[in-house]
């Protein structure tokens, strides 16, 4: 036995080792000039997971006397703090919380949810002034038109087949409406206070994850490719029509883009993140009430639901809701004020 804890003991050190060096690897060719590939895009999207060991490792540093296992638990660290706490502070953490012109809300209510009381309870909480649905369901626009059109009078919804559906209810007036089904996005213009304001409510092609069986599990398993292309054809449209968009501009939904990939880049160059900018912590929208076999996911693991602005609307405030209400995502919800001062860029 005594023989076998100094074996373990520099087992220990040695796996954690190896493990630094691997996540220091990963952390450069993130960051670096690198073609994009699925194996490297698919674990910078969940890269905070992949540092869940320095649960064990940091508090096993204060016990094992190693100055190359401290160094290393230390390098972790430091790699981590690198990664994420920049995106988890809000860049504008003390922007006055003025009385906000206008509350936006965008939600993903999930393609087959029945539970359009639920939807709408949850939806009235929030005293947005316009919301906006994707996978909007006939059950759910039937309760939306029937229970909320006297505090929403203004509505576009379009209960598409599986989760095409879009809707954006407002208290303020169209004064236009551009509703192309074959974009995946919904745009309006509102009259605010003599103000129109441009509102575009999104909701891009959802990335494909290939896999293939292993062969003595008889189960995919083995991951291939990280498709993206059908969303960047999507995204690249999207961007034109922001670029080509003069005034006050808010553009929000579910992106199906992690805040680690370089389509958020795209993104956050040309438009004002709400949460980002206002908010604490990493925002994170989705998978919520759901499971992998029998294992309940405890929380959602990214951030793909955003609030957007251009122009002189800069957000004084953002959240999240994740309460249910049959959907497989978290609302965010922002409130809106128009700056003063244009910021240049944005």
């Amino acid at each position: 036995m005594h023989a076998i804890l100094p074996l373990l003991r520099r087992l220990f050190i040695g796996v954690t080792l190896v493990y630094a060096v691997g996540m220091a690897g990963l952390a450069l060719l993130w960051n670096g000039e690198f073609p994009e590939v699925w194996w490297l895009e698919l674990p910078n999207i969940f890269a905070p997971y992949l540092f869940v060991p320095l649960l064990l490792l940091v508090p096993a540093a204060l016990l094992i006397r190693s100055r190359w296992f401290r160094g290393a638990v230390f390098c972790l660290s430091v790699i981590f703090g690198l990664l994420f706490v920049p995106t988890w502070i809000p860049t504008n953490p003390f922007r006055p919380a003025l009385e906000p012109d206008l509350r936006v809300a965008t939600w993903n209510v999930l393609y087959n949810n029945p539970e359009g009381d639920e939807v709408v309870a949850l939806l009235r909480a929030q005293d947005a002034d316009v919301i906006v649905l994707q996978e909007l369901t006939v059950p759910v626009t039937e309760v939306l038109e029937e229970q909320m059109r006297r505090d929403y009078p203004y509505q576009a919804l379009e209960p598409l087949y599986g989760d095409h559906g879009m809707g954006i209810i407002s208290r303020y007036p169209f004064v236009n409406r551009t509703n192309d089904p074959t974009f995946p996005w919904r745009r309006v213009t509102l009259d605010i206070q003599d103000q129109q304001i441009t509102v575009i409510n999104v909701h891009l092609a959802t990335p494909q994850l290939q896999t293939r069986d292993l062969p003595f599990l008889n189960r995919e398993v083995i991951i291939e490719d990280y498709a993206t292309a059908r969303r960047s054809n999507e995204q690249a449209e999207l961007l034109a029509l922001i670029d080509s968009i003069e005034g006050p501009l808010v553009i929000l939904g579910d992106f199906n883009t992690s805040d680690r990939e370089p389509a958020y880049t795209e993104l956050n160059r040309r438009l004002h993140d709400a949460y980002r900018e206002t908010a604490w912590g990493p925002g994170l929208t989705f998978p919520q009430n759901m499971s992998v076999g029998p294992l309940p996911v405890p929380f959602p693991l990214v951030r793909i639901d955003y609030v957007w602005s251009k122009g002189d609307m800069l957000a004084t405030d953002a959240y999240t809701v994740c309460r249910g209400a049959g959907s497989d995502h978290c609302m965010v919800v922002a409130d809106m004020d128009i700056a003063e001062i244009p910021l240049a860029g944005k």
